[in-house]
């Protein structure tokens, strides 16, 4: 990566956590993704967790001791722009439901973003996703790509959400693996589980996969 800045802290006695910028965008998250792929293969890095911006790095060794400018140099020597192949691309069919209810918010969703459901619809379909991150529940991915007519701030309140469903929340979007609480609006469901104990891996999404929705009635 070609004027690679980081910003370096220590987590503790055993992680250390590098920056690589402070907004969600396209440019910073694939540069995380190139970082995280790439301490993955080292034998001195025993794990390794991304965020939209961040990753965090539990390194045994020498490794231990390096402080910002080794990581930056070891990034930079072995991350070069293009190098990875895209991610896995994973078709996800998504129920959209046209009329809000107790479980989806659809139509107050495009009411608000000034589109019709059948445009926004249109606009989410024509959309590939990129898993950034995984977290919050387990296996729920965090997809970035959202354009910024499709983002919307949360809502003021929370509301249940079935497992499976697929909504968004300001400029991200992700799958809801189980019910919960949630801010996010509520656009439709998706039958494929997201997280299941009994699957290896137990999880659907994996860092830097492709994501794009297919309508099914």
């Amino acid at each position: 990566m070609a004027d690679l800045k980081l910003e370096f802290k220590r987590l503790g006695e055993d992680w250390v956590l590098l920056r690589f910028g402070h907004a969600i965008c396209d440019e910073t998250t694939e540069r995380v993704r190139q970082a995280y792929v790439s301490m993955q293969a080292l034998d001195f890095v025993c794990e390794c967790i991304p965020t939209y911006t961040d990753l965090a790095i539990r390194p045994r060794g020498d490794a231990l001791l390096w402080r910002g400018e080794e990581w930056r140099m070891l990034i930079s020597s072995s991350t070069q722009e293009g190098q990875l192949a895209p991610g896995r691309l994973i078709e996800m069919p998504v129920r959209f439901a046209h009329l809000d209810d107790d479980a989806f918010d659809l139509q107050s969703y495009s009411q608000q973003i000034g589109l019709s459901i059948d445009a926004t619809i249109a606009k989410l379909l024509a959309t590939e996703f990129t898993v950034a991150m995984i977290g919050f529940l387990p296996g729920m991915p965090y997809l970035a790509g959202l354009s910024e007519q499709l983002r919307l701030s949360r809502r003021q309140n929370l509301a249940t959400a079935v497992p499976g469903t697929f909504a968004i929340g300001g400029q991200q979007a992700g799958f809801l693996p189980n019910q919960t609480l949630t801010g996010w609006w509520r656009l439709g469901v998706t039958k494929p589980s997201i997280f299941d104990l009994e699957r290896e891996p137990h999880g659907l999404f994996q860092i830097g996969d492709r994501v794009r929705l297919l309508k099914v009635e």
